[in-house]
């Protein structure tokens, strides 16, 4: 009886260790930015731990702060911007500044968002050397979407997908670093590449879409001998 006491006791233990445990991993969230522009004062948050890892952090009304720092932050797999009331935000201090996109992660605007949106940072797509797909989507024809660079992975094969009807943008530099970078281009919007871009191939599905390269800009397409740029039948 008394060891069984001892089992049960310890089971109970367990379990409230674990809820404590669980009861402190971030979650999805809604910015609401109520006490300045840091995504990780939790207090900006509709929930609390602000959403990181394999959380969805959405953007779907006005704030006082839309210029987001996001230092500290280790990563995030989604970032939707919805609704009619969204402001127009900036998440991101400049490219100096890397946020990692979650592996399978994607950064959206809805058909319905208000607003065009700006990731001011240099996107590392994945935390590590992990083969992953990853999507910016813009599913609205009067905004764009526009991402500061896109760099810094770690080996592994990215694929990044462009998805959606409405533009979007990469200023700064596309670069495979020590990764193998496809981009598969499903959009029938434009895609505006305004750095240096180096990538294994393009796979292009869009019927209607054009890819503009800015002034001055290089796309270098390296896949060791076979297709690099192909196109849907």
């Amino acid at each position: 009886m008394k060891n069984t006491r001892v089992v049960k006791s310890l089971q109970l233990a367990l379990a409230v260790a674990l809820c404590a445990v669980t009861g402190v991993r971030a979650a999805s969230g809604t910015w609401n930015g109520a006490q300045n522009a840091f995504w990780t004062n939790s207090a900006n948050w509709s929930v609390s731990p602000y959403p990181s890892g394999g959380e969805t952090a959405t953007f779907s009304e006005a704030s006082a702060n839309t210029a987001l720092n996001t230092a500290g932050l280790p990563g995030i797999l989604n970032i939707v911007f919805d609704t009619a009331s969204v402001a127009a935000y900036t998440i991101g201090t400049g490219t100096s500044q890397t946020n990692i996109l979650r592996d399978g992660g994607e950064v959206r605007i809805t058909g319905t968002a208000g607003a065009s949106q700006t990731l001011d940072t240099t996107l590392r797509l994945g935390p590590d050397s992990t083969t992953a797909s990853y999507s910016l989507r813009n599913d609205h024809a009067a905004r764009t979407l526009t991402v500061g660079a896109i760099g810094g992975m770690s080996g592994g094969t990215k694929t990044l997908n462009l998805n959606g009807v409405g533009t979007i943008t990469v200023e700064g530099p596309l670069q495979r670093a020590s990764s193998v970078l496809d981009i598969t281009y499903n959009s029938s919007g434009a895609v505006n590449l305004n750095g240096n871009a180096s990538i294994r191939q393009i796979q292009i599905n869009a019927t209607n879409g054009v890819i503009n390269l800015g002034a001055g800009t290089t796309l270098t397409v390296s896949n060791g001998g076979g297709s690099g740029i192909m196109a849907a039948s």
